[in-house]
């Protein structure tokens, strides 16, 4: 099944699941240190998650660019520019809906990259352009995601 562009799934994500397709960081190993610890369950808070995926047509087919974003509205610069700094990189992206179903939103051939936003708010943007659509890959009634195969980094839970 294909992720097509409609605003009720794109505006029911609850949990976004990153894992580093370079392997630069290994977040959950930073939970040995308190203040990290708290520092990461801070920010695996975000008050807003969206995700818009536009699709083209091109002379090889089409063309899929996917952006979702994570607000963190009303934080000091200070804190934002170092968790940017731990979160810099390229992810493969999970995300699960309120309706517990899982969507992978990028592949490995094709990660997301990590930027981020001063201008909008403090937002972090992870983006693509593929080939490949957002794909189903189950419903998942537990809490979470569970995926064999998929070791995440970090998990994003809205707020």
């Amino acid at each position: 099944m294909e992720f097509l562009k409609n605003q009720s799934l794109i505006n029911n994500i609850c949990q976004v699941q990153i894992k580093s397709v370079l392997n630069v960081i290994d977040i959950p190993s930073y939970s040995n240190n308190a203040a990290v610890a708290s520092f990461i369950d801070f920010y695996s808070s975000p008050s807003k998650i969206t995700l818009s995926n536009r699709s083209r047509l091109t002379d090889n087919g089409p063309l899929h660019n996917k952006t979702l974003s994570l607000s963190y509205p009303g934080l000091s610069t200070t804190d934002f520019e170092t968790f940017s700094k731990l979160i810099k990189g390229e992810y493969l992206v999970l995300v699960k809906l309120n309706n517990n179903d899982i969507y992978e939103i990028t592949s490995k051939h094709y990660p997301m990259s990590c930027t981020t936003s001063y201008r909008d708010g403090h937002i972090i943007n992870f983006s693509n352009e593929s080939p490949i659509p957002i794909k189903f890959r189950e419903n998942q009634s537990s809490t979470g995601i569970e995926s064999s195969g998929f070791n995440y980094d970090f998990n994003f839970y809205l707020s």
